[in-house]
Order: structure tokens, then sequence, then C-alpha cells
């Protein structure tokens, strides 16, 4: 059939059985030699066809969503919404933001300091402020070697938020019974999967976004594939949430409502890029892509008019000798460090001479 829509379309058939062995193919050269490939490809380039055995979901989907984006004053918004609404999809939003979490990776968080290969937070100081560094589960770089990312929690109210859940959490392991656990949402004892005799063991994992068993089944929170909790109804409603604030928000393309987690990793990338001027390169590490032509590709375009804006920067600039170019940033070096230290050694004067304290 292949073949005769070919010819009637004046195409030269080219067969279809390669197409999955050059999805494969790219995969391992993007995440395993860590190689970029040029972007853009041509739609007919052998790298660009079917992918969707390698993951991507088809050639049709290369690049379709980058543009998917929210307006500073959306981001806004759309937390003031699911703060009012959802509390476990507002943390889920706001650790988005932060890290770019994958739906697995963030709803199988541990609330516990991580194991070796496991999820997980551990409260530390950085520059006198309290913050988390979050170790992620990532599964989907099981093959490549990469299924640990760790993360870095700045935000102040996010860190109380943590704080608050990591707490909750250590009061619920302390209770005798389950009864008095389960107002922290805490579950003591889970069913030993390697018993044959359905003996209990002492849970060893907890929820940091919900309450145990919530979400998943806590005793599978660090499995290649965790249990999906057997009443679905949490799960539906922070989805339901989700889609609901995005409406009210104006975010109103289709895949906002088809893949309520995943649209936050595409507003993290942009929310992340345009703070960095379009840093590939650390928002690619920030947000855990092997490498930066899936970012770019299928996340973070940078828009034109950008682009058009540097080029009229760098355009504008003096075209100088090396020499001259050393010269004058050595000069701008000085500059900016005189700066800093009349900043910190001259006292504020006002307008009559008097030091303002």
């Amino acid at each position: 059939a292949g073949k005769l829509k070919a010819e009637k379309e004046g195409r030269e058939y080219v067969g279809a059985n390669w197409k999955n062995d050059m999805a494969v193919l790219r995969k391992f050269i993007e995440k395993i030699g860590e190689i970029p490939i040029p972007i853009p490809l041509e739609p007919s380039h052998p790298l660009m066809q079917n992918i969707k055995r390698a993951g991507y979901g088809g050639k049709t989907l290369v690049g379709k969503y980058a543009h998917l984006d929210a307006t500073p004053t959306q981001v806004i918004e759309l937390q003031k919404c699911l703060k009012k609404l959802n509390q476990d999809a507002y943390l889920l939003f706001k650790l988005n933001l932060e890290l770019g979490l994958r739906e697995l990776e963030a709803l199988s968080l541990d609330a516990l300091p991580p194991r070796p290969d496991a999820s997980g937070v551990k409260e530390e100081t950085v520059e006198g402020k309290k913050v988390w560094i979050v170790t992620v589960r990532t599964r989907k770089g099981d093959w490549t070697g990469d299924r640990i990312h760790t993360g870095l929690v700045r935000d102040p109210e996010l860190v109380e938020i943590i704080s608050k859940r990591v707490n909750q959490v250590k009061e619920g392991m302390k209770q005798k019974t389950q009864k008095a656990a389960d107002k922290f949402g805490v579950v003591l004892e889970t069913l030993n999967p390697a018993s044959k005799t359905h003996q209990m063991q002492t849970n060893k994992h907890h929820s940091l976004i919900g309450a145990d068993n919530e979400y998943f089944d806590v005793w599978t929170l660090q499995n290649p594939k965790p249990k999906r909790a057997k009443d679905k109804k949490p799960y539906d409603k922070l989805l339901n949430d989700l889609r609901a604030c995005y409406v009210e928000v104006g975010l109103t393309d289709d895949y906002f409502q088809e893949k309520p987690v995943h649209s936050m990793r595409h507003i993290f990338a942009h929310y992340w890029l345009i703070k960095t001027s379009y840093d590939y390169e650390f928002v690619a590490d920030l947000g855990h892509w092997k490498a930066t032509t899936e970012l770019k590709r299928s996340y973070g375009a940078q828009p034109k008019r950008i682009f058009f804006a540097k080029t009229i920067a760098y355009g504008d600039k003096e075209h100088l000798t090396i020499d001259e170019w050393i010269q004058k940033n050595k000069e701008q070096g000085f500059v900016n460090e005189a700066e800093k230290v009349m900043k910190n050694d001259v006292p504020n004067r006002d307008a009559k001479g008097k030091v303002i304290e």
C-alpha cells in the first residue's frame, strides 16, 4: 500500500522497516554518545522518521509542542488557582517550576533522605539559607545509566511546604498504631512482596506529594514502574484541578488538557530559558535532558524575536582584533571590580552628604 501510494504521489518509495531502526540509532547517538543532532532536519531525513519506538512519539510530534509556554502573569495566576483548589497540585507545580519533573518522577518522590539509587530529600544550608536537595529517580534514564538526578529547591515557600510534609512523616512514623498514623498521612506497614505467607514489613518509603498510598502504593515508590493506588479518585482530581486552572488562566491549547502534568515540563523549559537568556546547556542539565537537541526541538524553541534581538545586539558591537577584545574586556573587568569595591567600602550619603545607615 505504501509503495502504491508513493507512486501515485510521484514519490520514491523508500520502505518502512528501517525507520524504527533509525529511531533507536538517533536515541543512541543523543543519549549514549551525547552527540547533538543538527536542528532543524528536513522531515525526509533518515533521523527524522517514525521514532515512536524510541520514546519520542513519532515524527509528527517532533517540535510540535515546542511553543507551549505560560506568561509570567499566567504562572503567577496558575499558582494562585492551584493553591486555592488543590494543595498537592500546588506543590507539584512549584516543584516542577524549579526542577522540571516528569509525572512519575514527581509523584514517586520520597519524603525521607535518599538511599542509593532512590529518590528522597535532604535539608541543607546554602549561603545561610535553608534549602532542600531533591534526589529524583528518573527511570527514563535507567538504560543509559542516568537513573538519578539531583536538584536544588530554593523557593522559600516551597522549602517550607516540603519541611511541613517531612516533619509530618517523621511524626507519623513515631505513632504506635495505624489509626494514629493516618492523621499524618503515613502508612506504618506494607505487604512484603517477597513473602509467600503475606507477611507485613515496616514501610521504608513515604510519599512527599500527598499521603502514603494516595497516588501510588508506597512500597513501590522506588520500583522501575510504581503501582498506581487502588483508589483512582485522588489522582483523577489532581489532574482535573490542573486542567481547570489551566483554563482559568487562559492556557487553552489541547495539550494542557491531554497531558496536564507533562505540560508543566514545557512551562519549566521556557521559564528557565528566558531567565538564562536561552542557555540550553544549563537548562538541559537543570531539567535532566540528556542532550540539548530534544530541549530545543520539543520544548524550548527560541522565539524569532529574541533571535533577531540578539542578532542586532551582537551586530552593533565593534569588530575588534583579538588583542583589542582582550584589552577591552580587561578594562571592563577592572571597572566592574572597582564598582564592587566602591559599593562595599564607600558609605551611601544623602543630598546633604550625611551618611545613610
